[in-house]
């Protein structure tokens, strides 16, 4: 069969695929209305592909002009090569590989970098400007040598901590289908905890070589069919540039991009199509896109890119506009109990200056600084009946904590306005962040205290220098709610009143500043509803002593709030209502 090489416009793509979950055919599934929106992001979005070199080629400008079609479709790409990261994890793209850069007992180090990386690794076009933050998307493929998988297909999959492939190479006499579908088992244990990224799974490329050929194809089907029957969420993809590879247009040089015939993944008149039985001949599982080794032609590349940018839209769009799912991760463990759930009504001190702190008020809980305090004025308070609670700023940086240098330049934003030496902090980096502050919540623990008060979780409302979302705030905030109560500690949700219908389940009390000054204090009544207290601070420099007996505590009493009023720079002075 003669043609010409079929190239995809580079602007939206002319066929492209991923495996939608829920949505998977060997043939064609239709999509629902919802999910079928195939244009590009509005804004620049941030990707990640984990490569060698077969994906160096697909990028390329000169062969498969991936980088290109996504530039043009508005993703900001960045790779990893050979010699990239720590422990030069780049090296080790193998199927079980994939264990240790997300499983291992490396994957914080090497997976903090992967998220925070923007620079290029190969050569390829792509868009000038880094839009900031982490990186959204992790696309992520093994190299043609991974299709040489041995064993039987029906062998039966280990449990992880039994798997010999867990760290192996394709070399590996362990490389065998069961093994490899034991890796990719478990590496949804790590996927579904991060519900705030989408990972592309990019099967390895074919080989000439028809010895295990067949086992190439099982197991690819199996990652397209079966490997998420039961994945409850939508952050994970699969796209099969293997099939795309297995038929062409005539010769190696020719593809068979947009025909009706051959194999293809792709979207097809609106349906998503995987077409695996389109190659007649005797060996229907191998390269049909050779070159003097395995390293697919120029024409395979054009044909694989041209199947897989508008459905990453697709996906990404589908991903994107899935509801909230952030909030089903937590569930299981934020609804225990055992730490500290605070009453309405519940009295309280809150003393961050002016030190020592000062004992003698007769309240049932304590908030105060962790850095500023120590363990015996932990335990002296606790001595006398009360419940103390550790403050911490955990949406901004301070200047002067014994724990500044550790945060990276790259999470620091925009001035806090209104107070010196302490900056925002971009809240969507939780890679990290998440040493910083799961080392604060331990001193917390170690200390004695009996819950956290997370300051500064609304930098979503704030100038803060980053294009924080809803959902940035809100993956975050989740986030922290389950690092306490996995310590056993309370947690309240600080002034953040515009979240408070999706964090009450997941927030034991609130505390609000000013919210009768402003007028919001209204917000926080779902908490009170619950059976949690409100802790609602006013300030002297908005209102009077004489406006806050006579006013805000009948508001209070009315609404069931534990107002105080304090000075704005929370010395031991307070006021209660009577």
């Amino acid at each position: 069969m003669s043609g010409q090489i079929w190239a995809p416009k580079l602007f939206l793509g002319i066929a492209a695929v991923l495996l939608l979950m829920n949505c998977f055919s060997s043939t064609a599934s239709p999509l629902p209305p919802q999910a079928v929106d195939p244009s590009p992001p509005s804004e620049p979005v941030k990707l990640i592909f984990i490569h060698h070199s077969t994906g160096e080629n697909w990028l390329a400008d000169d062969n498969g002009g991936l980088g290109l079609a996504l530039r043009d479709n508005h993703y900001f790409v960045s790779d990893t090569n050979y010699g990239w990261g720590p422990d030069c994890i780049g090296d080790r793209t193998d199927i079980g590989n994939w264990w240790e850069w997300f499983r291992g007992p490396g994957s914080s180090t090497y997976l903090s970098a992967l998220y925070a990386e923007s620079d290029q690794h190969s050569s390829y076009s792509r868009l000038a400007d880094d839009p900031g933050g982490p990186n959204e998307i992790v696309m992520f493929k093994s190299c043609f040598p991974n299709s040489n998988l041995q064993g039987d297909p029906d062998d039966p999959v280990p449990p992880i901590n039994q798997n010999p492939l867990r760290g192996q190479g394709s070399g590996s006499e362990f490389h065998t289908v069961a093994n490899a579908k034991g890796i990719y088992l478990d590496l949804l244990e790590y996927f579904k905890t991060r519900q705030d990224r989408l990972f592309v799974v990019i099967t390895a490329p074919p080989v000439q070589d028809d010895t295990w050929a067949d086992n190439a194809r099982a197991f690819n089907d199996w990652l397209v069919n079966d490997w998420l029957d039961g994945y409850p969420y939508h952050n994970v993809a699969v796209f099969d540039f293997y099939n795309v590879l297995t038929t062409n247009g005539g010769d190696a040089h020719t593809n068979d991009l947009g025909q009706e015939s051959g194999n293809h993944h792709r979207l097809w008149h609106g349906l998503v199509q995987h077409k695996t039985d389109g190659d007649d001949d005797d060996s229907p599982n191998v390269l049909e896109y050779p070159t003097d080794d395995d390293h697919p032609s120029q024409a395979g590349n054009l044909k694989a890119t041209g199947e897989l940018v508008t459905l990453l839209n697709l996906f990404y769009n589908r991903w994107r506009q899935s509801s909230r799912p952030t909030i089903f991760l937590y569930l299981p463990l934020i609804l225990k109990t055992g730490w500290w759930q605070p009453p309405v009504h519940t009295t309280w001190q809150w003393q961050l200056t002016d030190l020592p702190i000062d004992p003698s008020f007769d309240v049932e809980m304590y908030d105060i600084d962790l850095f500023d305090n120590d363990a015996g004025t932990v335990a002296a308070l606790h001595a006398q009946g009360r419940k103390v609670i550790c403050y911490i700023s955990v949406g901004s940086w301070e200047e002067w904590r014994p724990d500044a240098d550790q945060f990276p330049a790259s999470v620091l934003g925009n001035d806090y306005e209104g107070w010196p030496g302490e900056k925002w902090l971009d809240i969507r980096q939780i890679d990290l962040l998440a040493p910083i502050m799961r080392a604060r919540f331990d001193q917390c623990k170690a200390k004695g205290f009996d819950g956290i008060e997370p300051d500064n979780i609304d930098g979503y409302t704030n100038d803060t220098g980053f294009p924080l979302t809803y959902q940035d705030q809100l993956a975050y905030n989740l986030w922290l709610a389950n690092e306490a109560h996995a310590r056993g500690l309370s947690i309240g949700l600080k002034n953040d009143g515009d979240q408070v219908a999706d964090l009450l389940p997941y927030f034991d009390w609130a505390l609000t500043e000013d919210c009768f000054a402003q007028d919001w204090c209204q917000e926080v009544g779902p908490f009170v509803a619950a059976g949690k207290a409100v802790f609602a601070a006013e300030y002297t420099d908005e209102i009077t002593l004489d406006r806050f007996l006579n006013q805000v505590c009948p508001q209070a009493a009315a609404l069931k709030l534990s107002a105080i009023l304090k000075n704005r720079d929370l010395d031991a002075w307070r006021r209660a209502c009577p």
